[in-house]
């Protein structure tokens, strides 16, 4: 499903993200070829249960986990790894692959930024509501490091 906001229409077409390509494919009924989704904020793909919205040229495509106040998001990289031929009788070959890797991302304040891996970073984040945050998490025991605790903080960010 394409959500296209500022036109309020959508369309129902076969899609998948192209996670190293950063971009949606599109495959319309009776086509075999692919055609890429303009890149536009406007445009919001949801993709079985999953939402993308584009954001900017910089941060590109992301996965949307978590939509409120403050918004959590999630950017998949994939980057190319070249073969390592054998360099002596002993040792193997390495293939080509792709390395995936997810960074985190919350829009705070319409500002996004990446999701520190440290506590102290992560409560500085929030202020003065920091403080508030962090007694929140280790009162219910959560964890910054599980996608589910951190939508969990964010709704309660949001209610403060």
């Amino acid at each position: 499903l394409i959500l296209m906001l500022e036109a309020n229409d959508t369309l129902k077409a076969q899609m998948r993200y192209n996670i190293y390509g950063d971009e949606i494919e599109v495959q319309k009924e009776g086509e075999v070829s692919l055609k890429s989704v303009v890149k536009d904020p406007d445009i919001q793909c949801e993709i079985g249960n999953r939402k993308f919205h584009y954001i900017n040229e910089y941060l590109g495509y992301m996965e949307v986990l978590y939509d409120g106040n403050t918004s959590l998001y999630v950017k998949h990289l994939s980057t190319y790894v070249e073969a390592e031929p054998t360099k002596t009788p002993i040792h193997q070959s390495v293939s080509a692959k792709f390395k995936n890797k997810e960074v985190l991302y919350m829009e705070l304040r319409g500002v996004y930024v990446e999701l520190p891996k440290k506590n102290d970073d992560f409560f500085k984040e929030f202020g003065d509501k920091g403080t508030a945050l962090r007694t929140y998490v280790k009162d219910n025991q959560l964890k910054i490091s599980r996608n589910e605790d951190l939508i969990q903080i964010l709704k309660y960010f949001d209610s403060l």
